[in-house]
């Protein structure tokens, strides 16, 4: 015998995480499509977040968050896996737990402070630039992220001079 349609339950699907290419920097948004035949409004549907299979029980039912609201041991660092279930509900019945595609997160681009060129001459630091200095570049280094994504690495540094890319 076929169910009353009054007891069917919701159902979810096209599960999404929106930005698909995201950092820690962003904010995640849960997105999906409830459809209920009875036409009943979504009411109490169960949503959890997960980073690399371990669920993030201090975003449980959020649709958007960002790393500030996760606990410290649950920060995102570049090359974790995201991904969200949803168990639809009417406030009646639940459907069937649905699973999101995982997106991976990237690494947030990095920054210098400082930039600044000095003349050295004679390997002591000079007060002013004249054809004999010899001169460097200082900087100070900052990334966003965490772990090995917080390390400079591949640095290219380009001098000019009168506009003109200079080669050594």
């Amino acid at each position: 015998k076929q169910p009353e349609l009054s007891q069917v339950a919701p159902l979810a699907m096209r599960l999404h995480i929106i930005p698909q290419n995201p950092t820690a920097g962003d904010t995640f948004f849960a997105e999906y499509v409830y459809v209920d035949l009875n036409n009943d409004v979504e009411t109490g549907s169960l949503i959890s977040w997960f980073k690399s299979g371990k669920q993030l029980f201090e975003i449980i039912n959020h649709t958007s968050w960002s790393d500030a609201e996760l606990l410290l041991a649950n920060k995102l660092e570049p090359g974790d896996q995201v991904y969200f279930t949803v168990k639809p509900s009417d406030g009646k019945s639940y459907g069937v737990l649905q699973v999101s595609p995982s997106v991976t997160i990237g690494a947030r681009k990095p920054g210098i402070d400082g930039l600044k060129l000095v003349p050295y001459r004679d390997e002591i630091l000079n007060n002013r630039f004249d054809t004999s200095s010899r001169i460097m570049l200082e900087y100070s280094f900052y990334s966003e992220d965490t772990g090995s994504a917080s390390v400079e690495y591949g640095t290219i540094i380009s001098w000019y001079v009168n506009g003109v890319l200079f080669k050594a």
